[in-house]
């Protein structure tokens, strides 16, 4: 069994503000997400902290009017930001 996608880090008094200590994306390096048929429709999408390209990859297999939510953090800001701009 791999193991998950593991971020650690460190927040200050001001919420705002925090280090991360860690990032490991273990099963997240080759993950190739694929949604069945009878999820494509489905009028609201959460997509979790993973890569862009992997949100995106997603966000091109669903089928009409959709609500999307993408979160992300500062890993991908920092080394996929022109992905993150492609939504």
């Amino acid at each position: 069994m791999e193991k998950t996608f593991r971020w650690g880090g460190k927040y200050h008094y001001d919420l705002n503000v925090r280090d991360t200590l860690y990032t490991e994306l273990n099963v997240f390096e080759n993950f190739d997400p694929k949604i069945p048929e009878k999820s494509k429709e489905n009028s609201f999408v959460i997509l979790g902290n993973i890569q862009p390209s992997l949100q995106l990859s997603v966000i091109n297999q669903l089928k009409g009017n959709n609500f999307i939510v993408c979160d992300t953090m500062n890993l991908w800001i920092d080394i996929a930001l022109d992905d993150l701009k492609k939504y």
